[in-house]
């Protein structure tokens, strides 16, 4: 029999648990000390897109923005950065309720494109040049008509109409001349005709050859259903994908050194048309090599073929990681850049290849040797296990 003294020693172990590691609090002061260095250097106050801060690493003002909203890190919650920043530093509205005019509207998204090279959309957050608006009620003002603007449009239609902005939702009609006309000037400067993977169609306002073959195939933007082979087969004579020729491990590894020679790494899956081809793809020859298509047997890749016949990296079977190699990798980083990586860090020097984003998911999801249930920061934080 086992004692109750016992009994209650194991119960009192199995309940121990490893403390968890926790991210550092946040006090007011501090926030207020990093808006103020940040506005000391870029002449504006930080929102929530505004991306780290000059302070902890790895903090971004959308972190501190969402602890001050929900209440956590040594924050007391029911709060925000535009609003501790309009308490206590006067900066920016709460919220601008007064009318707009369209010629304003346009002149923020200018601004905007100017600076991030892209238009803005209604989930762009606050306007930058004016936090008392957010894009999102800029467009919910432009679809319900108040504050001055008229309604029935949405931010979308607006760019689109006066700024030629591509509006996914009221796309223009198409026409199989149309279609073909691309495809001629595709076929006269690549040598072989387009198809879903074969990206942007030159001197159109964002039109995708994907995008083409979706309408085509679902009979949308006023095209009947088809498939764009089959329109190049009709009107321009392509060859039959049914009637295609056998490929072979030999021709595929030749197209393969080839590749390699003009780019100085091998091709992959999306590294689109094969030249002096037809019509081939590399897409097709992964997929004619994984299903087992056009005189090849299944169950491999483009990527297995050239790993096992030329030595080509494959990121599924990478080697392992080392704890103590990450460490290493770590304090070079640290000697060079004057801090430790985070997983935005980019390659790794000295590794074969390897990114802080890799080392970053390998310790999250356990995998290539390691653990699991971690992260960079934590596990760069965390100081090593002493030997015995």
């Amino acid at each position: 029999m086992i004692s109750g003294t016992l009994l209650r020693k194991v119960s009192r172990r199995r309940k121990r648990r490893p403390i968890a590691w926790r991210p550092p609090p946040f006090s007011i002061g501090q926030i207020l000390a990093w808006a103020d260095e940040y506005h000391a250097s870029t002449g504006k106050w930080p929102h929530t897109k505004s991306g780290r801060t000059p302070g902890l690493e790895g903090t971004t003002w959308k972190t501190i923005d969402s602890a001050l909203r929900v209440g956590c890190r040594g924050l007391s919650g029911k709060s925000s950065l535009l609003k501790l920043l309009y308490e206590q530093r006067g900066a920016g509205r709460l919220r601008d309720s007064s009318d707009l005019a369209i010629e304003q509207v346009l002149k923020w998204a200018d601004a905007h494109y100017a600076r991030h090279a892209d238009w803005p959309s209604y989930q762009s957050g606050i306007v930058e040049d004016s936090p008392g608006n957010t894009w999102c009620g800029i467009n919910s003002a432009l679809m319900k008509g108040y504050r001055g603007l008229p309604g029935g449009t949405s931010l979308a239609q607006l760019l689109d109409a006066k700024r030629g902005v591509r509006n996914i939702r009221f796309l223009p009609d198409l026409t199989v001349k149309q279609i073909l006309g691309w495809a001629d000037e595709f076929h006269a400067n690549h040598g072989c005709w387009p198809n879903d993977g074969s990206g942007p169609i030159a001197g159109t306002a964002g039109e995708t050859w994907r995008a083409v073959v979706e309408a085509l195939f679902g009979g949308k933007r006023g095209l009947k259903k088809s498939t764009l082979q089959q329109v190049l087969a009709r009107h321009r004579g392509r060859r039959n994908h049914l009637r295609q020729s056998h490929y072979d491990e030999k021709t595929i590894l030749k197209w393969a050194d080839r590749y390699f020679a003009g780019h100085g790494h091998w091709p992959r899956v999306h590294s689109g048309p094969i030249p002096g081809t037809r019509d081939d793809t590399w897409f097709k020859v992964s997929t004619a090599l994984s299903v087992g298509l056009r005189g090849l047997p299944s169950g491999s890749s483009l990527a297995k073929l050239l790993m096992e016949r030329r030595g080509a990296r494959y990121h599924a079977h990478r080697p392992p990681f080392d704890a103590g190699i990450i460490r290493r990798w770590a304090a070079d980083y640290k000697e060079k850049h004057g801090k430790l990586p985070s997983r935005t860090s980019g390659p790794i020097d000295g590794s074969d290849g390897d990114t802080w984003k890799n080392v970053d998911q390998a310790l999250k999801k356990g995998s290539r040797g390691l653990p699991g249930g971690s992260s960079l920061a934590r596990f760069l934080n965390k100081p090593p296990r002493c030997k015995t």
